[in-house]
């Protein structure tokens, strides 16, 4: 099988289970497939997914598999919740790639951040040539996309991310103070499902950008 288009991945990464159970508390909710190929056809073209990735926060594991179809070595799934964990293990075989390519790993990424950089054990296994990733907004956590955008740098020289609208400038000091640069940032309009309670439309449109920040 050939490299797919953007629109054949969108296809493919659409077909892909989300959330059974969906967890407030943490944030879950859906990168959409048009999302997640125009990211991941963006870092394609950058020359950032040839090797290994580590998809941060994976949920399904949406971008990580994507990162797979379009030609990374290994991906690094790592996640909080054992349930996402699994759903991205299923998917990962419904998208007919080989387990061997991917290592799952649960940890608690907003508390290995809080550690200093000097900090290694945490951190052993979690070093890849590229991070990507659709971090918490911040609802129930404050700061929590960028703190993942932080750690992402500590991971990897060079980060795929998404975050609010407004964040541009925000992400460009705060990348500044991490030794590190923000060199494109694209806006997109991301769709997310009706998935809690407190959801009244059955889908709603959300100003994101797009993010690749790289380490001085």
């Amino acid at each position: 099988m050939g490299t797919p288009s953007k629109g054949e991945l969108a296809k493919m990464l659409s077909g892909l289970r989300g959330f059974a159970t969906p967890k407030e508390r943490l944030e879950q909710y859906p990168t959409d497939g048009d999302t997640a190929a125009l990211l991941l056809h963006h870092a394609q073209s950058h020359g950032d997914l040839p090797g290994s990735v580590a998809d941060l926060g994976c949920g399904t594991g949406i971008l990580g598999i994507g990162a797979l179809l379009l030609g990374a070595s290994h991906i690094l799934f790592v996640d909080i919740d054992d349930a996402a964990l699994a759903i991205a293990r299923d998917n990962l075989a419904r998208a007919g790639l080989r387990e061997e390519k991917a290592t799952f790993l649960k940890t608690d990424l907003l508390a290995i951040k809080q550690q200093p950089a000097v900090h290694e054990s945490p951190m052993t296994s979690l070093k890849a040539d590229c991070a990507i990733m659709n971090p918490p907004f911040g609802s129930r956590h404050k700061g929590a996309d960028i703190a993942f955008a932080q750690l992402g740098l500590r991971v990897a020289p060079v980060i795929w991310s998404i975050h609010p609208g407004q964040t541009r400038a925000m992400l460009e000091a705060k990348s500044a103070r991490w030794g590190a640069r923000l060199t494109h940032c694209i806006s997109h309009s991301m769709h997310i499902p009706s998935m809690y309670d407190h959801h009244r439309r059955a889908s709603k449109p959300v100003a994101v950008i797009i993010a690749r920040m790289q380490r001085n």
